[in-house]
């Protein structure tokens, strides 16, 4: 529906496959939510929520290497962006 975002039951949700890990999040009525996530052998999973409207998952492996998952509701619907850093 909106960029991989699926919608049932009055909530969005979204699965993630990334190179740490993998994480399911699911918005609804704006808030937004973690379903499930797992990290990859050697990555930990760290998750920021600075508001209702955002959560924000790190997979992190020792020597910098990163993948962050951004998800907001804006501008009334579900946005994502991925991001890698390698050192």
């Amino acid at each position: 529906m909106y960029d991989g975002w699926a919608y049932s039951n009055g909530a969005f949700t979204r699965s993630f496959d990334v190179t740490g890990g993998t994480a399911t999040v699911r918005i609804s009525g704006g808030v937004v939510s973690l379903v499930s996530s797992a990290a990859r052998d050697g990555y930990t999973i760290t998750q920021e929520q600075p508001q209702p409207q955002r959560l924000v998952l790190k997979f992190l492996k020792p020597g910098g290497r990163y993948t962050i998952v951004d998800c907001h509701w804006w501008e009334g619907r579900p946005y994502a962006e991925v991001s890698f850093l390698e050192p």
